[in-house]
């Protein structure tokens, strides 16, 4: 198995994860990956800017992911995470398989059909096409705050910081420099292929 701190917010934990699945079906592997939630909200004491963001997305798209990011809405983009990562434990919780659908559902939901998916009711249709029963909404921090306290006590860098056997790798997909209000990023071949090599076998 191989694990990831992420949020599901974050762009490059989107082209990463996605990445990771399209490399594993090309292998032929079988190997799980268990997202686990670092959310930025509460790393960094308030949601992220959505300008800055839409920015981030943009680059992204121009320079590396021009599959990804169809369709994100700065209108309908969530107020906050909690309730959508609260989600995505209870579907790992339910199987492996469960919780890499639920994680896609819910990124695709809000990368590729601009929905907001700290609504009810968007998470709502995702537990149900799932067979799982919406979390409580007293419980969301908590589910939250098991995975944010193991990510501290990792040493967990930001979104996304994959592990394997405890070994991390910080966005082991992509290359990202600043320059001026914009990023420079591109594929490293490199040390994604040295991660995947570890990942599988």
């Amino acid at each position: 198995m191989v694990e990831v701190f992420a949020d599901i917010w974050c762009p490059f934990a989107y082209v990463g994860i996605s990445r990771f699945f399209s490399a594993r079906h090309e292998s032929g592997s079988s190997v799980t990956l268990k997202v686990r939630a670092w959310p930025l909200e509460l790393v960094n004491g308030s949601p992220p800017d959505p300008v800055r963001l839409f920015r981030e997305i943009d680059d992204l798209r121009r320079q590396v992911a021009p599959d990804l990011f169809s369709r994100v809405s700065l209108e309908s983009f969530p107020s906050t995470m909690l309730p959508a990562l609260a989600l995505e434990s209870v579907a790992y919780q339910a199987s492996g398989p469960v919780g890499e659908s639920v994680t896609m559902s819910l990124r695709r939901a809000l990368f590729e059909e601009g929905l907001d998916i700290s609504e009810e009711s968007v998470l709502a249709d995702v537990a149900q096409r799932h067979g799982l029963a919406m979390p409580d909404a007293t419980s969301h921090k908590d589910l939250v705050e098991v995975d944010y306290s193991e990510g501290k006590k990792r040493g967990v860098k930001g979104s996304p910081q994959f592990f394997i056997d405890q070994e991390g790798y910080f966005c082991p997909t992509l290359n990202i420099s600043a320059e001026a209000n914009h990023l420079r990023v591109s594929f490293d071949y490199v040390r994604f292929e040295e991660f995947l090599k570890r990942a599988f076998g």
